[in-house]
């Protein structure tokens, strides 16, 4: 009879007719990435290494063991030369530590591919993608890697460290004082990351994850950096295949449709188009929810206005950012240029409305002629209304000064003729000139030499060989903090 009973207990479900019921057949789920971050709160469906519960990290340590997997931890020496300080960021692909770099005595970021994914296996080629992507792009702003190895903690790449705060965390610190980020500020920050997803385009890489918390800020100087390339892809691939963070996924990524590698870029710019309409409003388009939630409301729905969700916002912008976030990538912008011409444009009408301001005033001195176009091409590139004059050595300079009083000047410290600590002392003691902002660029000037330029009140250094990047982002520090209205009196006039 305990046999009979136990054979009873296996049989399968069956009707009152006797029939047997079919056991319904398991919807395919979408990938763990979209499936979790509905239910977790984590739009990358992983839960922060670090807040793991303890018998969670015990069986994720027990499991690295068995595979022989070494986790990252503070005080780890990479290569035998950069030394792990502490872990700024997780993310879906890895774990982020802020590093020195002991050989060259500057700070680093290390990412790790996570270890979870070392448990799982077979994540070695897509880590290694991700540091390709980003060793395409060259920009200011978007964020340098500078190399790429595998060690006992795995596969790893370095990249340049960024302090500051991204601009998820900015938004989220104005909301919690129940306020919005100003929409110059919104603006700035939309713009720049057009920028480096534009030069992502050219490079032949699709983002595939722009949002927010991909964007970083950061001070001293003021950047804004597209970062997190983990889904990054090239566009040699034939397909795009999908993968992102649902409340920023283009309709079509959402609803799995083939897209083919001509179409890639518009899956970017829906993700631009959101995350402009997120900083601006502070609510994302669709909102939140599940991958199928937002694509039925995508399909359904059209998303409002933003200017009616909140009315300083000038009207110019609502159809430039409707366009980004078009149903149909046909009816988006071609290209991120398009998408950042259009809102420049907007830009120039409201300045237009408002006063006009004066554009900002530059000065290169330097006997290398190519150093002067290089200075030249990067400022016209950073702030396009900026007039650049240049000169070739300290007299020439004196000359052009006095007939052109520049905002800025870059002065080499090497020149034939009157060189170039003799044209700042010559700069700092006239009364007309004091206050100009001056840059010393320098190839071989020594402790000395800068003990003497910061006595007379000059602090600012570049070393050449110049990075483009840096030189990028102190342009646009020192060039748009003097720009004014024009016809406003200026204090060194």
């Amino acid at each position: 009879m305990k046999k009979q009973t136990q054979d009873k207990g296996r049989r399968k479900a069956t009707s009152p007719r006797g029939v047997e019921k079919k056991t319904p057949v398991a919807r395919k789920e979408p990938p763990d990435r979209w499936s979790n971050s509905a239910s977790t709160g984590d739009p990358d469906g992983i839960t922060p290494f670090g807040q793991l519960s303890v018998q969670k990290r015990m069986d994720l340590a027990e499991n690295a063991e068995e595979r022989e997997i070494r986790i990252p931890s503070e005080g780890n020496v990479i290569e035998e030369r950069y030394r792990l300080e502490k872990c700024i960021g997780e993310g879906g692909m890895g774990i982020v530590f802020e590093a020195m770099d002991t050989q060259l005595k500057r700070r680093v970021a290390v990412k790790f591919l996570h270890p979870r994914l070392r448990v799982k296996g077979a994540y070695d080629d897509l880590f290694h993608r991700e540091a390709v992507s980003m060793a395409a792009v060259r920009h200011a702003n978007v964020v340098t890697i500078h190399d790429f190895g595998t060690s006992d903690f795995g596969p790893y790449f370095i990249m340049e460290y960024l302090s500051g705060s991204t601009a998820a965390e900015i938004l989220k610190k104005a909301m919690d004082q129940n306020k919005l980020l100003p929409v110059e500020e919104a603006l700035e920050i939309i713009e720049q990351a057009s920028n480096g997803l534009n030069a992502c385009h050219r490079a032949g890489v699709i983002h595939r994850d722009v949002k927010p918390s991909n964007i970083m800020v950061t001070n001293k100087p003021r950047r804004i950096v597209l970062m997190d390339f983990g889904l990054g892809v090239q566009l040699t691939e034939d397909k795009l295949r999908h993968a992102g963070t649902p409340s920023y996924l283009a309709p079509e990524v959402l609803g799995f449709a083939e897209i083919p590698a001509e179409m890639a870029k518009r899956v970017d710019l829906y993700s631009l188009g959101v995350t402009a309409f997120e900083l601006l409003t502070g609510k994302l388009p669709f909102g939140t929810g599940t991958w199928i939630e937002l694509l039925r409301r995508q399909q359904r729905q059209l998303p409002p206005l933003p200017s009616r969700l909140r009315p300083e916002i000038p009207p110019h912008l609502d159809q430039v950012i409707l366009t980004a976030l078009a149903r149909d990538p046909k009816d988006r912008f071609d290209t991120c240029l398009d998408f950042l011409n259009a809102v420049r444009q907007r830009t120039q009408v409201e300045a237009e409305a408002k006063e006009p301001r004066r554009s900002p005033v530059l000065i290169v001195v330097d006997d290398d002629p190519d150093f002067r176009l290089l200075v030249q091409a990067t400022a016209k590139a950073t702030l396009p209304g900026c007039r650049v004059i240049s000169a070739s050595d300290g007299a020439m300079a004196m000359d052009l000064i006095e007939k052109n009083l520049p905002d800025v000047a870059l002065v080499d410290i090497r020149m034939p003729g009157m060189n170039g600590m003799e044209l700042c002392a010559a700069l700092k003691g006239d009364k007309a000139t004091r206050d100009l902002e001056v840059v010393v660029v320098t190839g071989a000037g020594g402790a000395a030499e800068r003990n003497v330029l910061n006595h007379i009140g000059i602090t600012r250094f570049l070393n050449k060989p110049i990075d483009p990047v840096h030189l990028a982002a102190l342009l646009r520090e020192l060039l748009l903090s003097k720009s004014e209205p024009k016809g406003a009196k200026r204090s060194d006039a």
